[in-house]
């Protein structure tokens, strides 16, 4: 039977979440806001969302406005080799916060730029 990864996401005190499960954990880094492919209900790839190349020099939008292009192409890669798109945070082996990412949605895409802006501004 496949799972599907709404049928995962559990409320948890704080928040909802995906607990992950011990092969997932090969791709988990830790803590941060990412971008995440899962097929069959099962966690594939991550990305960081502050794994992206910054000038120093840049500012808070530059460096904004570069992270959300590359957790972008990460996101169009992911769907181009099937997986299903979910951003959340990650978070002591759980996928928090989880929603799925549609890129032809305005909404979720402002959502994912939202966060990624809030962890930048935290880091």
């Amino acid at each position: 039977m496949i799972m599907k990864v709404r049928d995962r996401i559990e409320q948890a005190p704080a928040c909802e979440i995906i607990a992950l499960k011990e092969e997932e954990l090969k791709v988990y880094k830790g803590c941060g806001v990412s971008v995440a492919g899962f097929k069959d209900g099962r966690l594939e790839k991550i990305h960081y969302a502050l794994d992206f190349i910054s000038d120093p020099e840049d500012d808070f939008q530059q460096q904004a406005d570069k992270a959300v292009k590359v957790a972008l192409e990460k996101a169009e890669a992911f769907k181009e080799e099937g997986l299903e798109l979910w951003v959340g945070l990650c978070s002591c082996s759980e996928f928090c916060e989880p929603f799925e990412l549609s890129l032809s949605d305005a909404r979720s895409l402002a959502s994912l730029a939202r966060m990624i802006g809030d962890e930048i501004t935290e880091y």
